[in-house]
């Protein structure tokens, strides 16, 4: 009784009309303990509660509003970067290679937590991508208050373990990709691989018919530098995607023929978005462009350009002044076991408390070969 008043207020102002709720509620709930256990009864005494109008808006009306300030933030590169593979209790993952001229580097998370890279090297052999436990804080809270009852169930809402675990998750991916490539990372020049002396173990060996001048030199481009000037989130950069992709015309490296084709999803930041707004904005004197139109008729987070429509997916996990499109092949893999998910929970009814936590399999990589799949473009200093 105490909480229900408590929550519900001491009067109700309702059309002009105060309800004095503390006593409407007093009255009913006194009413409730009293009853007997007979159904039809109960229903009885509550329709008849209900058909006095003082106690039917003391008891329907007043509403409870609930204030959260805590801020989430979703898992986007995970699925944007890695292909997702489950695997079956029994099943080990291992990259085998299968090709006569090429060395595969094979970088990925290590069991203690750290980058580690391994190499395939000989036709035919195989490397073992190691799997690990990837494993939430562990949250304890009090299960039993000896004024207001049993309140495990009112502290366990307040926290999200899984989606807590998958942001750590996404956390690491994201750091996986964002290695340099002497340490495995996806993001870089390309020359760093194609340097060296050994050609198994570069990108791409290229016939001698293929004038390389075409293909992209790096994935990473920088849009502040000469020749450019960027200083801001713009329409430009939708060119910079067409082409880096355009550029790899069927050769991409260990594709099979495949194109490397834009999804039209971009991640950036989220505060950076509007920029596309405001370089769209219609000069004096000048005829308002299509791309501008769109603008100002449809919203500014999507825009269709070079015959495909683009989307702004907003991310507040990474830094401003970078954005990374989406390509339909991914330059990961990421390996999951969900049989051998668990949530742990250990309860101690002598201190009255419980704590928790969840973990997951984990494995992901990279593969050198595969890092011209992924594109960084810094469009501001």
């Amino acid at each position: 009784m105490a909480k229900a008043i408590a929550l519900c207020g001491v009067t109700l102002d309702k059309d002009g009309m105060v309800v004095p709720a503390e006593d409407a509620k007093k009255e009913f709930l006194t009413m409730l303990c009293g009853l007997t256990p007979d159904p039809k009864e109960q229903c009885k005494i509550i329709i008849e509660a209900w058909a006095d109008r003082d106690k039917m808006a003391a008891l329907n009306a007043v509403r409870v509003e609930q204030v959260e300030n805590f801020i989430a933030v979703m898992s986007v590169f995970g699925p944007a970067y890695f292909e997702s593979v489950t695997l079956a209790d029994n099943e080990e993952p291992f990259i085998q290679n299968t090709t006569r001229s090429v060395e595969y580097r094979i970088n990925y998370i290590g069991e203690d937590g750290t980058p580690d890279r391994a190499r395939v090297q000989k036709p035919g052999s195989k490397v073992n991508i190691p799997l690990r436990f990837l494993e939430s804080e562990i949250i304890r809270y009090k299960t039993l208050d000896l004024y207001k009852g049993r309140i495990a169930e009112i502290a366990t809402v307040q926290f999200d373990i899984a989606r807590d675990l998958s942001i750590k998750r996404d956390q690491e991916l994201f750091t996986l990709l964002s290695l340099t490539p002497a340490n495995g990372g996806a993001f870089g020049a390309f020359s760093y691989e194609q340097g060296l002396a050994d050609k198994t173990k570069r990108i791409y060996v290229a016939h001698s018919a293929l004038r390389t001048e075409h293909l992209p030199t790096t994935n990473d481009i920088d849009l502040t530098a000469p020749p450019y000037s960027y200083d801001r989130f713009q329409i430009g950069v939708i060119f910079q995607i067409v082409n880096y992709s355009d550029s790899w015309g069927t050769w991409l490296p260990d594709a099979g023929g495949q194109r490397l084709i834009p999804t039209g999803d971009i991640i950036v930041p989220a505060s950076d978005i509007i920029d596309i707004a405001i370089t769209a904005e219609p000069s004096m004197n000048v005829p308002e462009s299509r791309i501008q139109e769109q603008i100002n008729t449809s919203g500014y987070t999507s825009v269709s350009y070079l015959g495909r429509t683009w989307r702004f997916i907003p991310d507040a996990t990474i830094p401003k002044g970078t954005c990374y499109p989406v390509f339909g092949l991914k330059p990961g893999r990421l390996y999951l076991k969900p049989t051998f998910d668990r949530e742990i929970v250990d309860t101690n009814e002598r201190e009255n408390w419980e704590q928790r936590s969840q973990r997951t399999v984990f494995g992901a990589y990279i593969i050198s070969q595969h890092r011209p799949r992924a594109l960084r473009i810094k469009y501001a200093p």
